[in-house]
């Protein structure tokens, strides 16, 4: 391994390159890939990307798919997080490790389940909410 010659304040991070013994079927140039390292002290925890946790409201939310019928899935309202990197989130519970999260179609699934968010309807010029077209 060789550290890079710059890093990144914000997000803590410093270049460090390997040079695998072997390489993997979807290893070519052009593709990149993150390593990261456990470093002393630390202790291997659940997480998923970042982008997979979405706000209703004042709750974060994320979706895992039902392991017993793959075409449903199950909405995780007020999820315990722990902490992030920007790319990815520790879960303190509500998951286990084999469980399938939602990363694409979140914001879709957010909406058809929330009750806080308006589902249809237009404003009048005096500023009224009414749902349906007229």
């Amino acid at each position: 391994m060789t550290l890079g010659i710059s890093a990144d304040t914000d997000q803590r991070t410093v270049d460090l390159y390997l040079i695998p013994s072997r390489l993997s079927d979807w290893a070519r140039p052009g593709v990149s890939a993150h390593m990261e390292v456990i470093v002393a002290g630390g202790s291997p925890e659940l997480a998923i990307p970042l982008s997979a946790v979405i706000q209703d409201g004042l709750s974060k939310i994320l979706f895992r798919r039902d392991p017993k019928n793959p075409d449903k899935v199950i909405r995780i309202g007020d999820a315990d997080l722990g902490d992030n990197d920007g790319r990815w989130v520790v879960v303190k519970s509500g998951l286990m490790e084999g469980d399938e999260v939602v990363l694409d179609g979140v914001y879709q699934l957010m909406v058809a389940t929330s009750g806080s968010v308006q589902k249809g309807g237009h404003f009048h010029a005096d500023g009224t909410f009414h749902e349906g077209d007229n």
